[in-house]
């Protein structure tokens, strides 16, 4: 736009709203770039249950690259570890909202949960296996 006008001039060209799509866009290019921090510093990134993604996302969305991971190194490590209810209790920060904090810390819990159920269909995978062989040998059948 020229230059040297009256502010009036601006203000019809000018829009201080973005859509819906344009703050959607900002926000996946965000969340995206923190990403690539998170998969730097913790190279399984992508193996780790949504949960805890959703959990890391927010928080370094608020505290920043630097902030998470110098200011939080305990709960880095919970993770590393895979220790899900560790990681929800080293995950409280200074500023959010008690509700945020919350729904964060329950991010974490929600992989224990997960963790579990997955643990539980393996065991009874293996043991369904198990009946099955003995029901084999039993009746005559081969494995």
């Amino acid at each position: 736009m020229p230059v040297g006008r009256a502010s009036a001039f601006y203000k019809s060209s000018t829009s201080l709203e973005l859509t819906q799509q344009t703050i959607d866009a900002k926000l996946a290019s965000v969340l995206e770039g923190f990403e690539v921090d998170l998969r730097a510093q913790l190279p399984h990134y992508d193996t780790l249950p949504n949960g805890v993604k959703m959990a890391l996302l927010d928080m370094i969305y608020n505290l920043g690259p630097t902030g998470l991971f110098k200011y939080f190194p305990h709960l880095i490590a919970a993770v590393d570890a895979g220790e899900w209810a560790q990681a929800a209790e080293r995950c409280m920060r200074r500023g959010p909202s008690a509700a945020r904090n919350a729904w964060t810390r329950e991010q974490f819990l929600s992989a224990v949960v997960t963790t579990i159920q997955a643990e539980t269909e393996s065991w009874l995978k293996r043991i369904w296996g198990r009946i099955r062989q003995t029901l084999n040998v039993l009746l005559g059948s081969r494995p």
